[in-house]
């Protein structure tokens, strides 16, 4: 049925499909070739709620595929009954499961399976926990017989691989989450934030630092490289980062140093702080190894009324003034731009002091500008 090198084949792709998810269906179709199965899949089920999700898949239908998450998942009578025959690595039929005269009177059978001219079935649990069971299968039509022997020793051949290839899988989705989720983060920081590797290329950048280079004042991109336009702060922003570099490296005299880029618009100048991440072996040098931190003194966080209404417990004539003050205005300027008297922004303001436990204005800006500094940015 399967020589050799059709397996070795098989198993190469199984592998290159953890990787590559989007392999994952021509992987899949060529099991079902091999089995003799026009429908294949790769799906989860739920031992709690008895309910399963279909994660890759040939052969499905999809008005079929979305009827068994929602509806027939429940009633699958394979899983049901065979339930004891959900352990990783173990192959099974669906005979094992549960008998053909027994499943031809299933609503599972006479509503699902028939459409799809699925009768027969072989397949084997690859990952399991508490909760979730990480399923393969592979059905044909009733005119082809039910699996045995042969087929029955491939797929407990490509079952181990099968395995590695889903735990691989799994890592790398867990991992491409996390990054999507840091990235959204740092997204919120209003400072910009750039991570490096040995050769001073950007491996990352928040939102706030992309934006700042894409305003060419004073910090550029050469290539994949920081720059400084003022030709003066060029080579003085390399040596610091080539420091840091040598920090990473090992260096026992680096240390994070700062410097301040002139911007030729005549806005206040960029604060810029380099540092080493951490010490790279010599196996580590396309790693991140350095992380500038920029910020721009002339930003004034823009915090939504609503985060300081829920936080602090302000009014929204109180969040209002707040965000006025925020923004660079006297108490004076302020009342003016909300639209009230002096006298009513200062009798804002002590229920504000009163509210934040603060006591002068500057104690309050400090308070508000450390304490949600992750809302000033929004996504870009």
């Amino acid at each position: 049925m399967a020589n050799e090198s059709q397996l070795l084949q098989l198993i190469a792709a199984i592998h290159e499909a953890a990787g590559e998810p989007q392999r994952w269906p021509a992987c899949l179709a060529k099991i079902g070739d091999l089995l003799r199965g026009h429908v294949v899949a790769l799906f989860a089920y739920d031992l709690r709620s008895a309910r399963g999700s279909v994660a890759y898949t040939v052969g499905y239908d999809p008005e079929l595929q979305r009827k068994y998450e929602d509806y027939y998942s429940a009633r699958n009578v394979w899983m049901a009954r065979g339930r004891h025959l959900l352990q990783p690595g173990r192959v099974r039929t669906s005979e094992m499961m549960c008998s053909a005269s027994d499943l031809v009177r299933t609503e599972f059978y006479a509503d699902y399976l028939q459409r799809m001219d699925a009768f027969h079935g072989i397949g084997a649990t690859l990952l399991r926990d508490e909760f979730v069971a990480s399923n393969f299968t592979v059905l044909r039509a009733p005119c082809a017989g039910p699996f045995e022997g042969e087929e029955i020793a491939v797929l407990e051949a490509l079952v181990p691989h099968l395995q590695t290839a889903l735990r691989l899988h799994h890592r790398l989705v867990s991992l491409d989450e996390r990054h999507r989720a840091l990235s959204e983060a740092l997204d919120r920081i209003p400072w910009g934030i750039v991570v490096l590797d040995v050769q001073l290329k950007i491996q990352t950048l928040n939102a706030a630092a992309r934006a700042m280079f894409d305003q060419r004042d004073g910090l550029v991109l050469d290539g994949q490289v920081p720059s400084a336009t003022p030709t003066s702060m060029r080579a003085a922003l390399q040596r610091v980062l080539r420091d840091a570099v040598a920090g990473a490296a090992g260096s026992p005299t680096a240390i994070a140093r700062a410097l301040t880029i002139a911007r030729p618009s005549g806005k206040q100048p960029y604060s810029v702080l380099v540092a080493p991440l951490h010490h790279l072996t010599r196996q580590e040098l396309n790693q991140s190894a350095v992380v500038m931190f920029i910020t721009d003194p002339e930003l004034r966080p823009k915090l939504p009324a609503t985060v300081l209404m829920q936080t602090y417990g302000l009014t929204a004539a109180e969040a209002r003034l707040a965000q006025a003050l925020m923004r660079g205005k006297n108490l004076v300027e302020a009342a003016d731009e909300i639209g009230v008297t002096r006298n009513t922004a200062k009798s804002q303001l002590q229920r504000i002091f009163d509210k934040t436990s603060t006591n002068r204005q500057a104690e309050l800006l400090r308070l508000l500008v450390t304490s949600l500094s992750a809302y000033a940015a929004q996504p870009r």
